[in-house]
């Protein structure tokens, strides 16, 4: 969505965009309809008030959501539908990790923003 959306549309540093519309915008890309409806209470509880606005503030809750999306949530039913068949469990392990595979995979010396102590999703992919 970055280099495809967010670029080409000069919408990186656009405030009003990511105050008003992104999470909409991102709900629509992983294909939720109604996304409306769900945004504001997505946005509550993945950010705070001072981060939104900013795409470097709200990069830290945007790797959880999708985290959460793309991973927890895929697993999740995994080991829900398992669970009619066998004693299923689920762990989770979260932490922050510079040590990386999201340079390689992105092709990029580094990613659009970072944090000082790594990023919460980054760990997702490590060595």
């Amino acid at each position: 969505m970055y280099d495809d959306f967010l670029l080409p549309n000069d919408l990186v540093d656009d405030q009003i965009y990511f105050t008003r519309r992104y999470m909409i915008d991102l709900l629509r890309v992983l294909g939720v309809d109604q996304g409306n409806a769900i945004a504001d209470h997505l946005e509550e509880f993945y950010f705070r008030p001072d981060q939104l606005g900013s795409l470097e503030k709200m990069t830290a809750g945007l790797v959880d959501f999708e985290g959460a999306f793309f991973i927890k949530a895929s697993a999740y039913h995994m080991i829900e539908e398992n669970s009619k068949h066998a004693r299923s469990f689920y762990y989770s392990v979260d932490h922050a990790s510079r040590k990386s595979l999201y340079y390689v995979l992105n092709m990029r010396d580094k990613p659009p923003y970072t944090q000082e102590n790594g990023m919460p999703g980054l760990g997702l992919i490590n060595l």
